[in-house]
């Protein structure tokens, strides 16, 4: 986030986890009220196996949730499904599979399974997602079995993507017949011996590299059931959150909901979040605001992350695990309201019943709409990768991102500073303004330099960006093993200037602000701004926002 002047004290996103996870007894008033919340939690993490090929020196937690007194008693009494990766099924030993059987069993949680359904060929597929070997589904679903498991719902891994979109070297490009002709033998194996297995499916929404997604998601539905004599149980998005996603699934859910096909939706954080924290609170902003339309509710709602954050699954109540995001997903739902007449912001937060919520401080964000103005600092810390041995900052417009858009920014001298040393590398690009068209790409890259792996460090990007910029690109810090292969992509999103305020609810919940009369408010808030009212939560309630712009 930009460096801006804060007119108003406000709590940092850390301390507000803190404040909501020490009340933890107090999170959940199910009862009595109108929240509306997926009727399925499925929970994913990821999983000892994997870690390790990410990044052989992190830890995990994966298997202490199934020991008998691992520390999420209420989130586990939520979470219906617990979905594991291909791999852990394939290549975990024994012991853990055992154990994990087990726990699920003790908490009457289902397990389930992302699958790797498509079979690659001597002429393309390997090394591609969502392709596995020709026996891998058979396989696995005799060893769940032998080891004492009971598979309920196989979740395909993006077919479409993997095995008809992909532009990937060795991608097979297939047609949508064809991948449902090779799904259909593996659901057969599966069935063979989980006859009652539930199957469905993943795929994105949101990504602009995929036009006419929505045709060809319900051409390959019509496929598949053609090809296996049954219909998709479900189909959960994996949304690409920059894309212009709620068409798609305002469509799709409607479309699939028609056919009986139940819909889910993968909630998730940023690859680029910088911290277990930041990465939960990313996800719960996204369920908040999409099941804040009660018409896109899903039938799954579906905690998962494939990333390095979070890096922990418990315990429930610490800010940050995959375990604590379940509970925040089972918090009361609020509502916020807000109007904008010459200046003045007037709203109230209530919650789903349209109960008052006073007491409550609420965060006023003002985004410049204008020309791209003044530079602003832009910060990232985090930790270098452990196998990273350079970096490069790296500038990118409408490629290598879901975005597209046009640009207007400029960029000034940059530094990366190792936390660790104290060294400090002084960077910059070739130009220092770039301009684009929507759809026109552009990159830069500064030159290489050196990082000592798993050191924490400061990136600092003097930044200046049009309102319209905002989704058309970004500064990104690459960072590079010792051959020169890329390992890790941290991203700083073009973002127009901004200022940030804070005022308090009244007793009926009500509030009235005029952010232009504040003397610290620097001219754009008077001239052209975009406003965003942010309640970030409290113990009992979901987090909430609210926009409006001038």
């Amino acid at each position: 986030m930009d460096q801006i002047r804060v007119s108003l004290p406000k709590p940092t996103i850390g301390k507000l986890a803190r404040q909501i996870a020490s009340a933890a007894a107090m999170l959940i008033p199910l009862c009595g009220t109108a929240n509306a919340r997926a009727g399925q939690i499925w929970l994913s993490g990821v999983d000892a196996f994997v870690i390790k090929a990410m990044n052989p020196n992190a830890r995990s937690d994966y298997l202490n949730l199934f020991d008998p007194n691992a520390p999420w008693s209420q989130a586990a009494s939520a979470v219906q499904v617990f979905k594991t990766s291909t791999q852990f099924l394939q290549y975990a030993p024994d012991a853990d599979l055992s154990r994990m059987f087990a726990g699920l069993k003790q908490r009457n949680i289902a397990l389930g399974m992302e699958a790797m359904m498509l079979t690659p060929t001597s002429q393309c597929g390997a090394g591609i997602e969502g392709y596995r070997n020709p026996t891998a589904m058979a396989d696995i679903a005799a060893r769940i079995r032998r080891l004492g498991g009971d598979l309920r719902y196989v979740a395909m891994d993006e077919p479409v993507d993997g095995g008809h979109y992909s532009h990937q070297p060795n991608a097979c490009q297939a047609p949508l017949s064809d991948l449902a002709a090779d799904v259909a033998g593996k659901a057969r194996q599966i069935r063979q011996i989980f006859p009652d297995v539930e199957i469905g499916d993943i795929e994105q929404i949101g990504n602009p590299n995929f036009p006419d997604n929505v045709r060809t998601l319900m051409e390959w539905i019509d496929d598949y059931q053609n090809a296996t004599g049954t219909p998709l149980a479900f189909v959960d998005f994996d949304v690409v959150w920059t894309g212009d996603w709620r068409p798609q699934l305002t469509e799709l859910t409607k479309r699939l909901h028609d056919k009986g096909i139940k819909v889910g939706i993968i909630y998730d954080g940023n690859a680029d979040d910088p911290s277990d924290v930041a990465w939960t609170t990313s996800a719960e902003q996204r369920f908040a605001a999409i099941e804040a339309d009660r018409s896109l509710v899903p039938d799954q709602a579906i905690l998962q992350t494939w990333m390095l954050h979070p890096a922990e699954m418990l315990p429930e109540t610490e800010p940050g695990t995959m375990t604590y995001l379940v509970d925040r997903y089972l918090a009361a739902e609020t509502r916020l309201t807000l109007k904008d007449k010459d200046h003045r912001l007037s709203g109230q937060l209530t919650d789903a019943d349209g109960q008052p919520e006073g007491g409550q401080t609420l965060r006023i964000v003002a985004t410049d709409t204008g020309p791209a103005g003044g530079p602003t600092v832009r910060t990232l810390a985090s930790e270098t990768p452990p196998q990273a041995a350079e970096a490069i900052l790296a500038l990118r417009i409408n490629t290598e991102c879901s975005c597209s858009g046009s640009a207007d920014v400029t960029i000034g001298p940059m530094s990366y500073r190792d936390d660790q040393s104290g060294q400090q590398v002084p960077l910059s690009l070739a130009d220092t303004h770039f301009a684009a068209d929507e759809g026109e790409a552009a990159s830069q890259n500064t030159s290489r330099f050196p990082v000592s792996p798993g050191d924490p460090f400061t990136l600092q990007v003097p930044m200046s960006a049009s309102y319209a910029s905002r989704n058309s690109g970004y500064v990104g810090i690459i960072f590079l093993d010792r051959t020169g292969r890329e390992i890790e992509r941290l991203r700083m999103p073009f973002q127009p200037q901004s200022w940030q305020a804070a005022t308090v609810t009244r007793a009926d919940g009500r509030f009235s602000v005029d952010p232009a009369a504040n003397p610290a408010a620097p001219a754009f808030v008077r001239d052209h701004p975009a406003y965003q009212v942010e309640f970030a939560g409290s113990p009992a309630l979901r987090m909430t926002s609210a926009a409006t712009g001038k």
